[in-house]
């Protein structure tokens, strides 16, 4: 659903620039998907495709690495990207829909499930829409515009029994269940710091009208949706971060688009998937030094929104060492170096995922089993990442309350918790 004017930065590219996302595609050669399925369309999870800018289509492949998916629509507001999607689809099978209004792919019987990878201000009326009509979700990150949006999106998708999964691959990385299973084994001792390097949040848009006509084809009103009313301009909807990532009306910047899948990381290592900080203190100048972004659990585990001494993606500092991930050729690395090599005992998982988030996600479609980045702990870790904006938007220390999910004593800071929609669209 990205417009034109995108710049030609591939989704690929800035994940393996900051892969602490781990949310990047599965793809397969080309010659292995040639192969005909030995799974019959009538048994395969029927997808809708809503958003075919570069990240839905970069779905594509990995859902047909599996042949026991069959994508039947896709849809997006620009004519010319949901064809160009169509026309790659049907080089392996015919009949597929492109449609305008993902309302039209909602209301399609014959679909199982969405993949949503629309501008994140849509992302939570699509989602919790999505599970009303009885859909199946896979949504990108992150899952929400607010921190109430992503609660609502958790309630509604339970109200309905919907497996709701957020794109954070990285809890299928072997390397990182393995540094996981490390710190929580508490080879690290009690946990100090942990440095994530986050970015920063977006700005309000102050673009104009564009001399530039909308192209035909494009329904900018669409695009726009529950964000206010404003003038086309190609810069507002182009997909590279000076466009729509940049502007507040559809994204929090790098600090939630980066910040929620590094938080995310940190969330599961810490085993802390239903909490999450009670404090966010805003970056700040102490004399000549400048002092990260800071949050604070109640245990005071704090993490510093920069990168660490050993320049991890992820860094996890405790009484006993350190462990970097991103770092090394398993994936992470230890100081000490043989941490890394310690016995655990093993833990009983709860169920025995998949290879992958899209192999997981066929599997939890069929058994109903929720995936481990779920929308409970994909609300918990988009939240940290709105309200580490709240305080940088704010410049004052944000005090946060998990278990009510209330900002205390700010009532101005609580009020951008949300914001208002346009008419019709409802979570």
């Amino acid at each position: 659903m990205c417009g034109p004017g995108s710049k030609k930065i591939s989704r690929r590219a800035l994940l393996k620039a900051a892969p602490v996302l781990a949310a990047a595609p599965y793809v397969l050669a080309s010659s292995a998907l040639g192969q005909r399925s030995a799974t019959p369309p009538s048994d395969r999870v029927a997808i809708g495709l809503i958003g075919c800018g570069r990240s839905g289509a970069s779905r594509i492949e990995g859902y047909y690495r599996l042949r026991q998916f069959q994508i039947v629509s896709v849809c997006d507001v620009d004519e010319s990207r949901r064809e160009h999607i169509r026309s790659r689809i049907e080089r392996r099978e015919k009949g597929v829909k492109a449609v305008r209004d993902f309302r039209e792919v909602l209301a399609d019987d014959g679909i199982d499930a969405v993949v949503i990878a629309t501008p994140d201000h849509w992302h939570a009326v699509i989602a919790c829409a999505a599970a009303r009509a009885n859909k199946d979700i896979y949504c990108e990150s992150p899952i929400s515009l607010t921190v109430r949006e992503a609660r609502r999106i958790a309630q509604v998708s339970g109200r309905y029994g919907r497996i709701f999964q957020a794109a954070m691959g990285h809890r299928y990385y072997n390397s990182y269940r393995r540094a996981c299973d490390l710190i929580r084994g508490g080879v690290l001792g009690k946990i100090r710091n942990i440095y994530v390097p986050l970015g920063s949040p977006s700005q309000y848009c102050e673009l104009g009208a564009s001399s530039t006509a909308c192209p035909r084809g494009f329904d900018w009103d669409l695009w726009l949706g529950p964000a206010a009313a404003a003038p086309y301009h190609p810069n507002r909807c182009s997909s590279g971060y000076e466009g729509w990532r940049s502007y507040r009306e559809y994204c929090g910047g790098s600090l939630v688009s980066y910040g929620t899948g590094a938080m995310d990381i940190v969330q599961w290592v810490l085993d802390a998937d239903s909490t999450g900080p009670v404090e966010f203190i805003p970056p700040r100048q102490e004399g000549e030094k400048t002092i990260p972004l800071t949050m604070r659990y109640a245990d005071g585990t704090t993490v510093l929104g920069a990168r660490g001494p050993h320049e991890g993606t992820v860094e996890f500092v405790g009484e006993n060492g350190s462990l970097a991930l991103g770092v090394g050729e398993k994936g992470f690395t230890t100081w000490p170096e043989n941490l890394a090599a310690a016995s655990l005992p093993r833990r009983p998982e709860k169920r025995k995922i998949g290879e992958d988030a899209i192999t997981d996600f066929r599997d939890c479609v069929r058994t109903r089993a929720q995936p481990p980045a779920d929308a409970q702990s994909a609300c918990r870790s988009v939240t940290i990442a709105h309200l580490a904006c709240i305080a940088w938007w704010t410049g004052r220390t944000i005090k946060w309350d998990p278990a009510k999910e209330a900002i205390i004593g700010d009532d101005y800071a609580a009020r951008l918790l949300d914001r208002p929609k346009r008419m019709p669209w409802r979570c």
